[in-house]
């Protein structure tokens, strides 16, 4: 059966690329969104960017209301967050590299969210077609040893490394609220009837709240991380991602990441297909080598198959969740812990639908 495929935001040809980032870590993505078996349009949507020579930001979302506005919000919403990204983060490069405490990131990426959920709020006042539109969003901003997350929704971000998978993201999701509360399981929730039926997302009310992260980086010395719409992980249980991002690729992973990556990023939406495909599917999977581990690959970095990048980890890390302060005087809606939790093995809240 013929698949039909999205049309991916950052490579149009689905091909894809690696690049080095100073001499202390090499930083390789690949990313594919798909149409699935199901719908007739793609309302997903990511970009994948580089800010300078030493960060990078990777974004997914996932647009819910309708074929006529999910991809408008999941497109204006990956959009705008990026670029308000890029626009915060500019007076803090110097040099080409970009300098940044967790308070900066957490402001950066709390700012840049906020922009998106205006944007995206005020594009569905303007028509019929555009009310009740909205999205969900996770994205990755990498900065030196560390990774700065934030969510709105269910997308998902993954650390994989040395067999073991790790759920940093937390869904905000009518049945995340009730497997928290106890009232159902994980595997409960993969059947449960609101399984699609989100709690917070971009653009659905004129405030946000969105969770951030940081993951400290520096004990890892080679791992895997994807940032997955719902499409992807609900179809695909955890075992089955860490199966296939964990494989053997059918190429040489030593001369040709770029191509491990393309192999790994089909085969999981492939997957996702042959379990049904009832939703698009959008998969970045990012792989980080340090200096000490990575084989030489100089040959690798020319500038016709270099462009931008992406980062990832896991293993002996730390996970911290972050409290937010604001830019302009906005009261502060992002939630947090306000503490540093130690990252557990398949780690796993209104009304809005997620098509």
């Amino acid at each position: 059966m013929r698949r039909n495929r999205g049309k991916d935001r950052l490579s149009p040809d689905g091909t894809g690329a690696a690049e080095r980032l100073g001499s202390m870590v090499e930083l390789y993505f690949y990313g594919r969104s798909d149409t699935g078996m199901v719908r007739n349009a793609n309302q997903d949507s990511y970009i994948i960017t580089r800010l300078c020579d030493n960060a990078t930001l990777a974004v997914v979302c996932d647009g819910m209301g309708g074929a006529k506005s999910g991809n408008v919000a999941s497109a204006l919403s990956a959009e705008v967050f990026a670029e308000s990204v890029s626009r915060y983060a500019a007076p803090r490069i110097s040099n080409g590299v970009l300098t940044l405490d967790s308070d900066d990131a957490c402001l950066i990426l709390d700012d840049a969210a906020h922009d998106a959920n205006t944007a995206v709020y005020k594009k569905s006042q303007t028509s019929p077609d555009y009310q009740g539109m909205g999205t969900t969003l996770v994205a990755a901003l990498f900065c030196g040893d560390i990774v700065y997350v934030v969510n709105v929704g269910d997308s998902r971000l993954y650390l994989i490394s040395d067999g073991t998978m790790t759920q940093i993201t937390h869904d905000h999701s009518y049945v995340q609220h009730l497997i928290d509360s106890g009232s159902l399981t994980a595997e409960e929730a993969r059947t449960h009837p609101f399984r699609n039926r989100i709690t917070r997302a971009v653009g659905i009310w004129d405030k946000l709240e969105a969770d951030i992260y940081s993951v400290d980086l520096q004990s890892l010395d080679m791992c895997y991380l994807l940032l997955c719409s719902d499409g992807l992980s609900g179809q695909l249980t955890s075992d089955e991602i860490l199966s296939i991002v964990s494989s053997d690729a059918d190429i040489d992973v030593v001369t040709d990441t770029a191509g491990e990556l393309a192999d790994k990023t089909e085969r999981l939406v492939d997957a996702a297909n042959d379990a049904g495909g009832p939703d698009n599917i959008t998969a970045v999977l990012v792989k980080y080598t340090s200096a000490e581990d990575r084989p030489d690959t100089s040959e690798m970095f020319s500038d016709k198959n270099t462009s931008e990048i992406d980062t990832a980890e896991t293993g002996e890390m730390t996970i911290t969740a972050q409290n937010n302060g604001s830019r302009s005087g906005r009261k502060n809606n992002a939630k947090s812990s306000g503490k540093t939790r130690r990252a557990a093995k398949d780690d796993k809240n209104t009304g809005a639908e997620d098509d």
